[in-house]
């Protein structure tokens, strides 16, 4: 749906591959892990992963405040700190 979305609307080929990869791994799973945070840095580069875990804060932070796990910020926090001092 969202390359279909992108092509109608004209979006040039590096915003389509893009948004299409974030949407992608929205929802992979993140956690403190450090050998899995090196694969998945890997697979996706520095800045994708950084900009996937501003997408994970955000969609974390609408959902319902009762449900919201106030942890898993936490954990995002831990891991943006920590790709920022690793090298892919």
């Amino acid at each position: 749906i969202v390359r279909e979305y992108l092509n109608a609307y004209k979006y040039d080929n590096n915003t389509k591959e893009e948004v299409y990869n974030l949407v992608k791994y929205h929802d992979l799973y993140t956690e403190e892990n450090e050998v899995l945070i090196k694969k998945r840095l890997n697979r996706i580069g520095k800045e994708r992963f950084l900009n996937l875990i501003k997408i994970q804060r955000a969609d974390n932070a609408a959902q319902n405040p009762e449900l919201t796990r106030m942890e898993h910020f936490d954990v995002l926090d831990e891991m943006t700190i920590r790709i920022s001092t690793i090298d892919a």
